[in-house]
């Protein structure tokens, strides 16, 4: 019993709609009730000839929930409400984004065009599941890996791969790849999401299906645990079913609207054969469009299905409507069953776990046969003796376990053979510590004559003089002498020492021995090279003698009072200041502006519930049968247009501040350019250069920068975030000018490619 409530508390699938908002919306065609989950559309018949006085009839369609003028925020909740919970415990879902073109689809699935606050299913999807791998750290690891492809006609297009205009038919040819932060995954979203094929003229209408995949494996972190569980969330963005030569599908050729209704309507037909449950039917449909075929498993009725309608209400769009609500009711027919985890032994643990047992059972063979079979012969030939100095190398090296070397016979001789290999070791060591202190005593003999050598050559640069520099050459031995060794070391008895060392330390010797030589002739070299290279600076003339930092040129610069620097600086200020006022003028105006947006939604929407109210209420027709204004309809109407007067109002002032606000910007720009030119002949006329030769930053400071003004445009003033927002929302804007550059610049290659075609 527990069993059936549960499953009947958690259903699979769920159909939700989102209606497009329009400036004169139709409300006599749709209606919602007010719990939001009933649609009533019209009768198509109602508005054909001769229907005039016909009593309006309705169809009736039940959903789980409807979003009008609802939030990205709202609707994510609404829709993926526990599912990041149940793919972590290896339950795979669809969350799937239909309706017609131009409706909102990629609004709702990705929304990567829009602002950071009003982002889409698929980041907002990327930031949760990071953030609750952070906080399962302790408990289990997350693996989570990014796929993105297209399918168009019958093959997939892969959308991370680096070679993304080939098509494919082979799942296996599919890049996964693995990622470890959400900053890593937005990445490569963006990256894939400016590799998709759009309509002609456009760069928001997609051409073809996409489907971005994030594979989940969680691992226990308790490393005793052999199984893991895997499970994949696929954000599906339907292509937009529609009406080739429809206004809302202008921009798509008759291929991009077939494949997309194609599509729509294999998946319908394949939802309809799960409902019948038929095993053999199903493989059949599955094969049939790609789409499918790529959703697997994760497409059944053992997985969570979410889906997104998007709709119109107007009347030349109310057939797609109404097929689309058909849809939507067809996928609501699928049986909940209970959830099946994928669940699997993890092969990395478990392959572990076998080897520990094996380790741990030679160990018990080991101590049995040290116990059972001990050799007591008390004579140990050569070979033997060998035999055991072979066993405490592989020892040593960790070939052998500590058991194989006390099963050995005579314990005496192999600690007598640990012995011999520690005093050799000890020896070899102090012989390569003595060699090394000589070569590097004559390596830094060597380096000191260097030195001294650069120090002479930099003050002959000074006087740029060629004979000066002769002569201040000719007092250095180009050759040098280097210091003896102590003499209580001989070179014979260093070069019987070295014979006597092991095959490692003579080539770490010989080796050290090289650099060395290798480093006192290259210093050579370039100490003989280095007067005719002096010699040929002191020809140069042209040269300004005394040339300052970017500092002290600009001190000389700023007290210089023929260039009028003070007064330029002061209307710098000046207009800065103005800038800044009006910059804060400017963003109050927005934000009461956005204010005005929401008054008018607010009283649009209670207009829409008192004309819902009055059209299902008999009571408010007279003896004629035609229906009258009730006061609460006429007060909401009167709202309505108040509000809609003081926006008009408010988008006027908003346009007058922003002008202000550009120009006030483009003066403190121009007086800033005055300064930088008046700069650059000072250090023309004086230094005979445009700019000195250092890297400083100047002291102007730039009140206007795009980067910063377009980043705070739709942000409050003095709305404190903190620092992870602040980073979230610089790295959205970032890759959202990327990814408008990269698809201007596919936009351009295809036209190029048409061109040459």
């Amino acid at each position: 019993m527990e069993s059936k409530t549960e499953m009947t508390r958690f259903k699979n699938a769920k159909v939700y709609y989102r209606i497009f908002p329009m400036l004169n919306m139709r409300w006599d065609h749709v209606k919602i009730l007010e719990d939001v989950k009933t649609l009533y559309v019209r009768y198509i018949q109602d508005f054909g000839t001769g229907r005039d006085g016909v009593v309006p009839s309705y169809w009736r369609f039940t959903t789980d929930g409807v979003f009008y003028n609802e939030s990205q925020l709202a609707v994510y909740n609404g829709v993926t409400r526990d599912i990041l919970d149940k793919v972590i415990d290896g339950c795979s879902a669809i969350i799937l984004s239909f309706g017609q073109s131009g409706s909102g689809k990629s609004l709702t699935a990705s929304g990567l065009r829009n602002c950071y606050k009003d982002r889409g299913i698929a980041p907002r999807v990327i930031s949760d599941l990071f953030l609750k791998k952070e906080v399962l750290k302790n408990q289990i690891r997350l693996c989570v890996q990014l796929s993105y492809v297209e399918t168009k006609h019958t093959y997939l297009k892969d959308l991370l791969s680096e070679d993304s205009d080939t098509f494919t038919r082979s799942f296996r040819e599919i890049t996964l790849q693995k990622v470890k932060s959400a900053d890593e995954a937005l990445t490569l979203l963006f990256r894939a999401e400016s590799k998709r094929e759009f309509a002609a003229n456009s760069t928001t209408s997609h051409g073809a299906n996409g489907i971005f995949t994030i594979t989940v494996t969680a691992k226990p972190a308790n490393t005793t645990d052999p199984m893991k569980k895997t499970s994949k969330l696929h954000v599906v963005d339907l292509g937009g079913v529609d009406s080739y030569g429809n206004a809302t599908s202008i921009n798509k050729n008759i291929s991009q609207v077939g494949n997309a209704n194609v599509a729509k309507t294999q998946l319908e037909q394949f939802i309809l054969t799960l409902i019948q449950n038929r095993p053999d039917c199903i493989l059949v449909k599955q094969r049939l469009n790609p789409l499918i075929q790529y959703l697997g498993d994760s497409l059944s009725a053992h997985s969570i299905l979410r889906c997104v309608g998007h709709i119109r209400v107007d009347l030349p769009n109310l057939y797609i409507t109404l097929s689309l609500l058909a849809f939507g009711q067809c996928i609501r027919g699928l049986k909940p069953k209970r959830l099946q985890p994928n669940i699997s032994k993890n092969e990395e643990i478990e392959i572990k776990l076998l080897k520990n047992q094996i380790v741990g059972m030679r160990k018990e063979n080991d101590l049995n046969a040290m116990l059972n079979c001990g050799d007591l012969a008390s004579n140990i030939t050569q070979d033997r003796v060998l035999q055991m100095q072979n066993i405490a190398k592989e020892y040593l090296t960790d070939i052998t376990n500590e058991l194989v070397v006390l099963n050995v016979s005579d314990a005496r001789t192999v600690l007598k053979v640990f012995k011999d290999l520690y005093n050799k070791l000890e020896m070899d060591k102090e012989e390569c510590v003595k060699i090394a202190h000589d070569d590097g005593y004559q390596e830094g003999f060597t380096t000191a004559i260097n030195t001294e050598i650069t120090r002479s050559t930099t003050k002959s640069k000074e006087s740029i003089g060629v004979g000066k520099l002769k002569s201040s050459h000719g007092n250095v031995s180009l050759k040098g002498s280097p210091k003896k060794a102590p003499s209580n070391i001989s070179k014979n008895a260093l070069g019987e020492k070295r014979n006597t060392l092991t095959k490692r330390s003579k080539t770490s010797s010989l080796s050290l021995k090289k650099s060395s030589t290798g480093k006192k002739k290259s210093n050579a070299g370039s100490l003989h090279d280095l007067p005719l290279h002096l010699a040929e600076l002191g020809e140069v003339k042209d040269l300004p003698k005394n040339v300052p930092n970017y500092a002290k040129a600009w001190a000389l610069f700023i007290n210089d009072n023929s260039y009028n620097y003070a007064k330029l600086e002061e209307e710098r200020i000046a207009s800065e200041t103005e800038a800044k006022e009006l910059q804060l003028e400017y963003y109050h105006a927005i934000r009461q502006l956005h204010k005005c947006h929401e008054t008018v939604d607010l009283r649009k929407n209670e207009l829409r519930k008192a004309e819902m109210r009055r059209l299902f209420d008999p009571q408010t027709c007279d003896e004629d049968g035609k229906a009258f204004l009730s006061a609460a309809e006429t007060e909401c109407l009167d709202n309505c247009n108040h509000a809609q007067q003081e926006l008009i109002a408010e988008q006027e002032h908003v346009l007058k501040k922003q002008t202000e606000f550009i120009l006030a910007l483009e003066q403190t720009q121009s007086i800033k350019k005055d300064i930088i030119d008046k700069f650059d002949d000072f250090c023309k006329k004086h230094y005979h250069i445009s700019v000195p030769d250092l890297h400083a930053t100047s002291q102007l400071h730039v009140v206007y920068e795009s980067g910063a003004i377009s980043a705070l445009l739709d942000e409050e003033v003095g709305e404190t975030l903190p620092d992870d927002e602040v980073h979230n929302i610089k790295l959205y804007r970032q890759l959202q000018r990327l990814m408008k550059e990269q698809i201007l610049k596919e936009i351009k290659l295809t036209k190029r490619r048409k061109r040459w075609t």
